[in-house]
């Protein structure tokens, strides 16, 4: 098939959208292995990206492989390869350049770019955001099965129409790898900074600065908050902690910390809370804190306790919640229970349990439970909860993991001793009165 036929193949087909093939991650890791095969040293990596290397996802049926070249003055050569193996150059830009074919029966698109350079990292952190992200990768498939029901004959208008969610998605997605990471920034506004604005003044209690080279979401260097650091200072290598999504505004905030502190997420909030309060936003941290409860009744003698199932995720979970700042935890877990499932709290003594876990390696999570009886009626809240159920520790397996079971138990164990104690105190009450 020669290189007009395989660029007419690709992009003059009606735009059609499947649902997931689990064989397009196995054709893709075979594409990457042919090509690994096939082409120079020069060549530092390829790896298979596109949505068709995301689990789960719809795509059209286009094996999209990145391939990172050492250097730039090896493009050529690595493109006289690629030519002499059947692929056809359809575009080029400054960062990449991109190449058509087809392998049995299977669309094939190269995107040559330079090893470790943006565009490269720009296509792993998109394939890497939404195979983390499951309900921005359902966001992204409804738009595209959308777009290729409207614009089924027109390739162009298809590409065009979901580029806004492409740019949004790549926004959050580069934000979102520097979660965890250690990198330097540079400090242009520092501790005690005065930048005046049309309608306020900010005053930087924090340092502020960026991350060189690389872009945010409005096209400028990254923002980066320094926490941590009591002392103006014109540059620093930390650990990025956090991450100021704002809703309102095409660009996102990282916040730095040093290695090993620990600032959660309403500790950011307040720390950012001289800019950011500007904005609706929300914060996405490496440590962050939720309060909540066990709420329990009694049914037939068995202790049964009250499981939430959250939207977002599909699973199961007692009534909890983020911190909020300045937010006490008892203050929190009334908050959300009373927000979740309709009820007040009325926290019993004595039971104060944490669970902490991590989230992918890169999220530590901390939830305080307490213990309380039922208050009234549940009334679930329909925008984050679907579902609800009363489970006893014993039928909880199928539910939750392992320790927020083992918390069930210590509540269950503590609400018998509190029953016994009761009966015993009754009897003694009892047995005093027969003897008057």
């Amino acid at each position: 098939m020669n290189g007009t036929k395989n660029r007419q193949s690709v992009k003059g087909e009606p735009v059609f959208v499947r649902s997931y093939d689990p064989r397009w991650i196995r054709l893709g890791a075979a594409a990457v292995q042919q090509l690994r095969e096939a082409l120079p040293q020069t060549v530092a990596e390829l790896r298979h990206i596109g949505s068709t290397s995301v689990p789960h996802l719809a795509a059209r049926p286009i094996l999209d492989i990145a391939v990172g070249v050492a250097k730039e003055e090896d493009f050529f050569a690595v493109g006289q390869q690629l030519l002499a193996l059947g692929y056809e150059a359809a575009e080029k830009d400054e960062a990449k350049q991109v190449f058509f074919a087809y392998r049995n029966g299977t669309a094939r698109r190269l995107y040559m770019v330079l090893h470790e350079g943006n565009a490269w990292n720009d296509f792993l952190n998109f394939r890497n955001f939404l195979c983390y992200d499951r309900t921005a990768a359902k966001r992204y498939e409804a738009l595209k099965f959308s777009l290729a029901a409207r614009y089924a004959h027109n390739t162009a208008r298809y590409i065009a129409e979901k580029a806004d969610m492409m740019q949004y998605l790549q926004r959050k997605a580069t934000v979102w790898s520097y979660l965890g990471k250690t990198v330097r920034m540079v400090v242009d506004r520092p501790i005690g900074y005065t930048h005046k604005k049309e309608t306020y003044t900010l005053h930087y209690p924090i340092n502020y600065g960026y991350i060189p080279h690389v872009l945010g979401g409005d096209g400028e260097e990254l923002d980066v908050y320094l926490m941590g650091v009591r002392i103006p200072v014109e540059e620093y290598t930390g650990r990025i902690i956090g991450i100021v999504h704002r809703e309102n505004d095409v660009e996102d905030k990282l916040v730095m910390a040093p290695p090993r502190s620990v600032f959660t997420q309403d500790q950011i909030a307040r720390a950012v809370r001289f800019q950011e309060r500007y904005y609706v936003h929300h914060i996405e941290a490496c440590y962050e804190k939720s309060c909540g409860a066990l709420i329990w009744r009694r049914r037939r003698g068995v202790y049964e306790f009250l499981l939430l199932r959250q939207k977002r995720s599909g699973s199961w979970s007692f009534p909890k919640g983020h911190v909020e700042p300045g937010e006490s935890e008892i203050a929190c877990a009334t908050r959300e229970v009373h927000e979740e499932c309709g009820m007040a709290l009325h926290p019993q003594a004595g039971f104060r349990k944490t669970l902490q876990y991590v989230l992918g390696n890169r999220v530590h999570k901390q939830v305080v439970l307490f213990l309380a009886r039922q208050s009234g009626p549940v009334h679930i809240d329909g925008c984050e909860i679907t579902d609800h159920r009363w489970v006893s520790a014993k039928d909880a397996k199928e539910y939750l993991p392992s320790g927020c079971i083992s918390h069930m138990w210590r509540a269950t164990a503590l609400l018998r001793e509190q029953a016994r104690a009761q009966r015993a105190t009754k009897a003694a009450k009892a047995q005093k009165s027969r003897e008057e």
